[in-house]
């Protein structure tokens, strides 16, 4: 199911759009998302908004798969939760950064702050802050930034990064940064064993 509203919303906080019976999902829309899955097992959802726009994001009632799925628009980013599928998760930011603040086990994942050459100063950042961050596809990673992509381990010991995936497209249109935040004992952990990679820079940023 696709549903589109380039210059609107889907739904609203007080009368969310309610879904049955569908087991991908796409919705594209600028401003508020509001849907009610009516505890449907959806196995693939694909999201494509901006940071820049107005109302919440809200899909509720999904049953076990992308269980507690939240994305937020706070300061410019879309701050994306933890995702858990066997299928697919697809983000575009049309405008705006993608900060990765959960961890992601999905089939194929797409992140892309690019958005087909029109967010040239979108980021992606996966950040680890509190505890490990891991993200993993199973399949295909799509990583997309029309400005930087950045892997950022945390302030604190343990605040670990682990990419994976069995292949990775990669475009990134300023710096790829793999950084430590402070200099606490961390570790990155990238394993993308078939990748095909357009980066402008690569900056790997020592402990100090």
């Amino acid at each position: 199911m696709t549903l589109t509203a380039n210059n609107g919303s889907v739904g609203s906080s007080g009368s969310p759009l309610k879904i049955s019976k569908t087991v991908s999902l796409a919705v594209a829309a600028k401003d508020e998302i509001a849907l009610d899955l009516n505890n449907t097992t959806l196995t693939d959802l694909s999201i494509a908004t901006g940071a820049s726009g107005t109302g919440g994001i809200s899909i509720a009632n999904i049953l076990t798969n992308f269980a507690g799925f939240s994305l937020t628009r706070a300061g410019g980013n879309l701050d994306l939760g933890a995702v858990t599928s066997p299928g697919n998760f697809y983000l575009t930011a049309r405008d705006g950064n993608i900060r990765v603040n959960g961890d992601i086990n999905v089939a194929n994942l797409r992140l892309d702050a690019r958005n087909s050459g029109y967010n040239t100063t979108g980021d992606v950042i996966i950040l680890a802050s509190g505890g490990p961050r891991s993200v993993t596809a199973s399949g295909a990673s799509y990583l997309y930034a029309g400005h930087d992509f950045m892997i950022l381990a945390g302030a604190a010991s343990g605040d670990n990064v682990s990419v994976q995936a069995g292949y990775t497209d990669a475009y990134v249109g300023h710096d790829f940064m793999v950084r430590a935040m402070a200099a606490a004992r961390f570790s990155i952990w990238l394993r993308l064993p078939s990748v095909q990679v357009t980066i402008s820079r690569f900056r790997g940023d020592p402990l100090p």
